[in-house]
């Protein structure tokens, strides 16, 4: 908890946090109780939560100690359903209330006119929302640049919900097609001709694997938000087809 860099030995803060937690983990037992506060900052939002929830998972799996686990990644509180009845998610609880607004026209944001009062009480679950701009507030951000944010926010919100959207209708769409052709792919290794039955068996089950590592390769393609992830994927997957259609 409170990490900080240390610039004349050319580490950084995410460098220190990642030390500290492989000290932890390597000297933490199952008697230990675990503190670790925003693990994860300091680089992209998917390496970050990568990182975090397998440090967790670790934590709980193979230390199988007490852990409070404070983090702004939503994905993280998933990880209960790996561990039922050991796991749980809590959020400090709050109250939100807005001002009387005479003038519709004079107000920049909601966020505003908003106020909130932090009760400092533990519920159970995640919280629903976050309140970043209202700290931009009290560290007196111009107006200005707390109005922009807020509308960016919202655009990335509604972007964000159109690429899940998107992003399940195709899964759905490519679980369909995987189960279609691997039917398929069973069925025509039955028909197979008889180019492709000089290594017997063995041939045909080389077939089959890349068949099925060629449609595993373009489902995490297309499901992957990160697009250099998703490049690696997909081009891996022409080669394999490429290798097949040269059969």
């Amino acid at each position: 908890m409170g990490a900080s860099d240390s610039i004349q030995q050319g580490r950084s803060t995410f460098l220190e946090e990642l030390s500290e937690a492989s000290h932890i983990i390597h000297n933490c037992t199952a008697r230990s109780l675990v503190i670790i506060d925003e693990l994860g900052r300091g680089t992209s939002t998917h390496d970050g939560v990568a990182i975090a929830y397998a440090t967790l998972h670790y934590l709980l799996e193979q230390k199988r100690c007490m852990v409070l686990f404070v983090t702004h990644y939503p994905k993280i509180a998933d990880i209960r359903t790996e561990f039922p009845g050991s796991v749980g998610a809590y959020h400090v609880s709050y109250l939100t209330s807005h001002k009387d607004i005479k003038d519709m026209d004079m107000v920049d944001s909601i966020t505003d006119h908003e106020d909130v009062i932090y009760l400092y009480k533990l519920v159970t679950g995640v919280s629903e929302r976050s309140f970043g701009f209202k700290v931009a507030q009290l560290a007196q951000l111009p107006s200005s640049c707390i109005s922009r944010a807020t509308v960016m926010a919202s655009r990335l919100e509604v972007l964000e919900s159109c690429r899940t959207g998107n992003r399940l209708e195709n899964q759905r769409l490519l679980e369909k097609l995987l189960i279609d052709n691997e039917q398929k792919s069973q069925e025509n290794m039955l028909e197979t001709p008889v180019c492709f039955h000089q290594g017997g068996e063995g041939d045909l089950e080389d077939i089959y694997n890349a068949y099925k590592e060629f449609f595993l390769n373009l489902k995490a393609g297309i499901s992957d938000d990160d697009l250099a992830r998703s490049f690696q994927f997909l081009s891996h997957a022409r080669s394999i087809a490429k290798d097949l259609i040269s059969r």
